[in-house]
């Protein structure tokens, strides 16, 4: 997890964490680091760090080792070169089309399909048309199943994308009670989820609804 100092925001805090599928990034935290400051805090200790946050925590700088303390915290550590952290501001998109939908409806949806996604993709296919349908298959075991239920609003264009289920799923969790989805409207390209206080961006799998399809009618099943 990287922590940023940028007061072209207004002293605040960039934090940004990836495991290299999804990007958490917020800049709601203040600060008074100086403008630049950058700490790299490694995963393992991120694990120690409160759910449920209160107050001011003091991030001390020593030569080659830092320490976080606060409510619930008191951790010290090495410091790490912050370059071995991803280019994170470089893949944040900035699309203004958002879908908003219900967050329990749009998770109901997926876990009605998940049982018959392929084991080690975990791969979800969202029609996003009328509605959202989500649609999980495993040609291998000839199962198929889809689930469709209706978002509030969708300004950008009908498409297909695809995602891991799991991860998918953790987005949403991260949603209040609606949440909202910004895409190019492009299959390939990575979307956005707005949580509270933060963004989440999630990196799609292909889609190849062509060879889906294909198989699935010589298998003589049914086609969406």
């Amino acid at each position: 997890m990287l922590f940023r100092s940028d007061f072209q925001t207004g002293n605040k805090m960039q934090v940004a964490a990836t495991d290299g599928h999804s990007l958490y990034y917020s800049n709601v935290f203040n600060t008074t680091g100086d403008n630049g400051d950058e700490i790299l805090i490694p995963a393992e200790l991120v694990k120690q760090f409160p759910k449920k946050a209160n107050g001011n925590y003091i991030v001390t700088r020593y030569e080659k080792t830092a320490t976080i303390t606060g409510e619930g915290l008191n951790i010290s550590f090495e410091i790490q070169d912050c370059l071995r952290f991803p280019q994170y501001q470089c893949v944040i998109p900035e699309y203004s089309q958002a879908m908003e939908f219900v967050t329990k409806e749009f998770i109901n949806a997926i876990d009605v399909v998940k049982s018959a996604t392929d084991k080690t993709t975990k791969k979800v296919k969202l029609h996003l048309n009328g509605s959202i349908t989500a649609i999980g298959w495993d040609a291998d075991n000839n199962t198929e199943s889809k689930h469709s239920v209706p978002y509030i609003t969708r300004e950008f264009p009908e498409m297909d994308i695809a995602f891991n289920h799991k991860l998918l799923t953790k987005c949403l969790k991260s949603c209040g009670k609606t949440g909202k989805m910004y895409s190019s409207g492009i299959k390939t390209r990575a979307v956005k989820f707005e949580v509270p206080s933060a963004n989440i961006i999630l990196m799609p799998l292909m889609v190849r609804s062509e060879e889906h399809t294909s198989e699935l009618q010589s298998r003589q099943y049914l086609v969406c």
